[in-house]
């Protein structure tokens, strides 16, 4: 197996078709093929970058879970309006909740 510093050399050299390089390494640079290329450019940039992560399939109708936090929130928000109500009535905040609650 060749040493890392000598594979970013031969593909960098096909990458960047360095005529020079490439006859130092035996090779002509009428004989680099485009798909050479594209895959000297795919290796340098998975060694400077790394690959590209790979995920899983989001599967299901709700896989963020939105209808649960939609009803969370909007229990919420009714039981905030049920104390304003009771508040701005004159009314006890926590009797009307204990109504609301058990209703």
């Amino acid at each position: 197996m060749a040493p890392a510093h000598e594979l970013v050399r031969w593909y960098t050299a096909i990458w960047q078709r360095d005529e020079d390089e490439l006859d130092a390494l035996g090779v002509s640079l009428k004989d680099v093929t485009l798909a050479e290329r594209n895959k000297a450019g795919e290796w340098l940039t998975e060694r400077g970058y790394g690959k590209a992560p790979t995920h899983a399939p989001v599967t299901g109708d709700d896989p963020l879970e939105l209808d649960t936090a939609g009803t969370a929130v909007k229990r919420a928000v009714d039981e905030l309006a049920s104390r304003r109500d009771a508040s701005a009535a004159g009314g006890s905040a926590e009797a009307e909740l204990d109504r609301a609650s058990t209703a």
